[in-house]
């Protein structure tokens, strides 16, 4: 921390600033500055909900710009006793004064600040963030559940639609099979049949001829005996 904050000891000597002590008025500056930066954040946040109690962060942040840059430990603890002292008397000590239900219109308190209350409110909230959050899971992991079983669904419809037609293209390709060969055995018949016709033809044709030649036959014979 300290290396970090040292060379701007010698910045602010260089410009005349008071030096001693550095460190204790630049971490001091830098964290009233951080002050002044979030009470301005502040009232912008509530100027349009608490109008009263807003101006209150505006005027501490203002001051504060005013007089802290000018590094004098006087101006310095006049602001932290008017802004700090200005702030308690606003938020705490003048609502105590009045009932809840008596309070005049311009006294804004900061509002409930229980312990007690903001830990049985924000363990109610995360409570309700906790059954939101398991809520969601289950939600979520039925979703997931729903998708597997209707992927496996659709899984075990592809496979037997897949099934259903590879036995139908074995049984088409058996009935081609067969009526292939029922169509080789027919032509096979047709062409046995065939040849058996040509060579009854053939020997039909054959056998008159062989007839007419016996009787020449006979003949030639029959000279040679005389």
């Amino acid at each position: 921390m300290a290396c970090l904050l040292y060379p701007l000891c010698e910045l602010m000597e260089a410009i005349g600033l008071p030096g001693a002590p550095c460190l204790l008025i630049v971490t001091a500056g830098a964290a009233f500055f951080a002050i002044c930066n979030a009470c301005f954040y502040l009232f912008l946040i509530w100027s349009c909900t608490r109008f009263v109690a807003s101006l209150i962060f505006l005027l501490i942040a203002v001051s504060g710009s005013i007089l802290l840059p000018a590094g004098n430990p006087i101006l310095v603890m006049f602001w932290i006793l008017i802004s700090f002292g200005s702030w308690y008397m606003y938020f705490f000590y003048a609502p105590s004064l009045y009932d809840e239900g008596e309070r005049p219109w311009w006294l804004q308190d900061i509002g409930k600040h229980s312990l007690m209350e903001n830990n049985a409110q924000i363990d109610a909230e995360v409570g309700k963030f906790s059954k939101a959050l398991r809520t969601g899971g289950e939600a979520l992991a039925e979703d997931i559940n729903e998708s597997i079983e209707a992927a496996r669904k659709k899984a075990e419809q592809m496979a037997e639609a897949a099934r259903k037609q590879a036995e139908e293209a074995a049984e088409y390709a058996k009935k081609q099979a067969e009526a292939a060969a029922e169509a080789a055995k027919k032509q096979a018949e047709a062409a046995a049949e065939a040849a058996k016709k040509q060579a009854e033809a053939a020997a039909a044709a054959a056998q008159p001829k062989a007839e007419e030649k016996k009787p020449e036959e006979a003949k030639t014979t029959k000279m040679g005996v005389i």
